[in-house]
C-alpha cells in the first residue's frame, strides 16, 4: 500500500513538471508568434517602401504633355517645390537613346529636364519621411542634386548603348567622352572622363536591380549632413534613411547569402562617396559658368542660380548666399523682353 502511495506522488510530481514545461514552451511559442508577426510586417513597410520610390522613379521620368506657364515669370526654387505645377511643360518624357551628339542647345535642355526630375524626386522623397518645409527641401535639393544627376546619367549609359567612351542625356543626345564638350555643358570634359571610367568600373560590374537603384537614389536624396536642414527635418531624414537601408539589406538577403549580399551592400553604398566627389566638380563648373556666362544664349535663370549661386556666393551662409545670387542674376522684368520670350528661359 505504501508502495502505491509512493507511486501516486510521483506521477503527481512528474504532471506538475510536464504541466510546467508546458507553460515555458507556452510563453516561447507567443514570443516567437509575436517576433514573426514583427518580420512579417517589417517586411511589408519595406516592400510598400520600394513601391513608392520605384513610383517616384517612374513618374519623375515620365512626361506630362503639359504647356508651359514659365515663359515670362521666373520663379524661385521655394515656389517649384512648393507648387510642383509650374513645372508642367519642362517634364519631357526621358529618354537615352543617345542618336546625336549635343550641343549648347541640347546641353541646355538635358539640365533643365534633369534639374526638374531632380526636383520632383526631392520632393517626393522628403514627404515620405514627413518633410514639408521648402527650406528643408531645398537644403536636400542642393546636397543631392550634383550626385544624383550623374548616378542617372551612369545607369542610364550604362543600360542603353554599348558604346564606353559616351555619356547618354535625356533627350536622346549624348556626349563623348574623347571630344571638349560644348560651351553650355554642365560636364565638363574631367566630369566626363571620370564618369565614363566610374560606370565601366564600378557600376557596370554590379549590375544594380532597379529596386537597388532606387534605394540607392533616395539614400543619395536623405542626406542629414545637408547644410541649412532644420533639427526637426535632420531627425525625418535620418529615420527614412535608416528605413530605406534596411529595405535595402533586407532585399539583398532575400537574393543572397549572407556573406554575399554583406560583401554587394559595401559596394553599393561605397558608390555614394564615389558620386559626391564627381558631384562637387559638376557644382564648380556651373558656378564658373554662372560667373563668366552670364549673357549666354541660354540664360539659366533665377532658378539654377539659387540652385548653384557662382563663385563669389558664400554657400556656407544662406542669407548672404540667397542674397548675392538673387542680385546678380536675370530679374523677372528682363523676361518680359523680346530677348527673354523664348521657350528657354527656365
Amino acid at each position: 500500500m505504501g508502495a502505491v502511495k509512493m507511486d501516486r506522488k510521483l506521477t503527481k510530481r512528474k504532471r506538475e513538471k510536464t504541466d510546467g514545461d508546458d507553460t515555458d514552451d507556452g510563453g516561447n511559442h507567443q514570443e516567437s508568434y509575436e517576433n514573426k508577426i514583427d518580420a512579417k510586417r517589417a517586411k511589408s513597410d519595406n516592400r510598400l517602401l520600394i513601391s513608392s520610390l520605384l513610383l517616384i522613379d517612374k513618374t519623375s521620368s515620365d512626361g506630362n504633355a503639359k504647356l508651359s506657364t514659365l515663359h515670362f515669370v521666373q520663379p524661385s526654387l521655394q515656389n517649384l517645390l512648393d507648387e510642383p505645377e509650374l513645372l508642367d511643360g519642362f517634364r519631357s518624357e526621358m529618354s537615352y537613346r543617345a542618336t546625336r551628339q549635343a550641343d549648347d542647345q541640347l546641353c541646355y535642355d538635358t539640365e533643365r529636364r534633369l534639374v526638374t526630375w531632380a526636383i520632383d524626386w526631392c520632393r517626393q522623397t522628403a514627404e515620405i519621411g514627413d518633410v514639408h518645409h521648402a527650406n528643408d527641401k531645398i537644403s536636400l535639393l542642393r546636397a543631392c542634386c550634383a550626385p544624383l544627376v550623374l548616378l542617372e546619367l551612369g545607369c542610364q549609359s550604362n543600360f542603353n548603348h554599348l558604346d564606353t567612351a559616351h555619356i547618354s542625356l535625356c533627350n536622346n543626345s549624348f556626349l563623348p567622352a574623347y571630344q571638349m564638350p560644348p560651351s553650355a555643358s554642365f560636364l565638363n570634359w574631367k566630369t566626363i572622363q571620370s564618369l565614363t571610367k566610374w560606370t565601366q568600373r564600378e557600376l557596370k560590374p554590379l549590375c544594380l536591380r532597379a529596386k537597388e537603384i532606387v534605394l540607392l537614389k533616395a539614400l543619395i536624396v536623405l542626406n542629414p549632413d545637408a547644410h541649412g536642414l532644420s533639427p526637426d527635418a535632420e531627425s525625418s531624414i535620418r529615420m527614412l534613411r535608416e528605413r530605406v537601408h534596411t529595405a535595402l539589406f533586407q532585399s539583398l538577403m532575400e537574393t543572397f547569402e549572407p556573406i554575399a549580399a554583406a560583401s554587394r551592400l559595401s559596394q553599393i553604398l561605397l558608390l555614394i562617396p564615389q558620386l559626391a566627389l564627381m558631384g562637387v566638380d559638376v557644382t564648380e563648373q556651373v558656378r564658373v559658368r554662372n560667373t563668366f556666362n552670364k549673357q549666354s544664349a541660354f540664360s539659366e535663370g533665377l532658378l539654377f542660380w539659387q540652385l548653384y549661386g557662382d563663385i563669389f556666393d558664400d554657400v556656407h551662409n544662406d542669407d548672404n548666399y540667397l542674397e548675392h545670387s538673387a542680385s546678380c542674376s536675370p530679374t523677372d522684368s528682363q523676361y518680359t523682353n523680346d530677348k527673354y520670350k523664348s521657350n528657354n528661359a527656365f
